[in-house]
């Protein structure tokens, strides 16, 4: 049987983004990783895949920022708390039809 059925599309979305937001992994953290791949060269510098790295964890966490954000503010959207702007209308829909939303931004 559909988990969604005799929901309202308001509460299948407020349920929908509870599970990802649940689901989201923590910010990554440079502390965290492999000690040897941040070990510094007698300049004090690391290694250049080591750079490549951090700022990849730096983007990926703002990702994951701009998905929390974007998540909350869809529920507060629907409970007219906040206005539905035009990116989050997109992803009210995206979320609806099993997309993937290509409006996301720091809504």
């Amino acid at each position: 049987m559909n988990r969604f059925a005799g929901k309202s599309n308001d509460e299948i979305i407020q349920e929908l983004a509870q599970q990802i937001l649940e689901s989201l992994p923590l910010p990554l953290k440079k502390e965290e990783g492999n000690k040897e791949l941040f070990v510094e060269n007698e300049q004090g510098l690391i290694p250049s895949l080591s750079t490549v790295l951090i700022q990849e964890m730096a983007r990926f966490n703002k990702l994951l920022d701009v998905i929390k954000l974007s998540l909350v503010n869809m529920q507060k959207a629907i409970k007219g708390i906040i206005l539905m702007s035009p990116e989050l209308d997109s992803m009210y829909s995206s979320l609806l039809n099993n997309q993937v939303s290509i409006s996301l931004s720091t809504c």
